[in-house]
């Protein structure tokens, strides 16, 4: 199976020789100047819908049905962390993967670090926690797969 997902990884999915597929893990500096200052908002794998603010102070205002919560967020590698206060009172850190031109994953990191997706699930777009776009742009996130 690690053939597979090397195969992948080695080329570009959208059949363009050249240049890079949007199927890929994001840097953290492509994460920061893709979601800094904007607002997300999307769905969990159980049905869920959220949105978040990420504000330039590293600051972030969360939502999901009655709920929110402010929180604070960080770069740890290629991660980026949240932190939230009253009434969440938590955080973790996250893979980010994105899917098309306005469509990411989110694969959460256990306190070791380790990501439970294999490597070929998480090139291949399964088995995500969550699933996002950016509100100032038409999602590009496929309607059958948003659960």
């Amino acid at each position: 199976m690690a053939f597979c997902a090397c195969a992948l990884l080695s080329r570009p999915l959208d059949g363009r020789a050249g240049e890079a597929s949007p199927w890929r893990q994001l840097t953290a500096q492509e994460a920061a100047a893709a979601f800094v200052g904007q607002t997300i908002e999307g769905v969990y794998a159980d049905g869920r819908w959220w949105s978040e603010d990420i504000a330039s102070d590293g600051t972030t205002a969360y939502r999901e049905d009655d709920l929110s919560a402010a929180g604070s967020y960080w770069f740890a590698g290629e991660r980026m962390c949240f932190l939230y206060r009253d009434p969440l009172d938590g955080g973790a850190c996250f893979e980010l993967w994105q899917r098309s031109a306005n469509c990411y994953d989110v694969y959460p990191a256990d306190d070791d670090g380790t990501i439970r997706a294999a490597l070929w699930q998480r090139v291949v777009g399964v088995l995500w926690h969550a699933r996002f776009w950016r509100t100032g742009h038409p999602s590009t996130c496929p309607a059958q797969a948003m659960s």
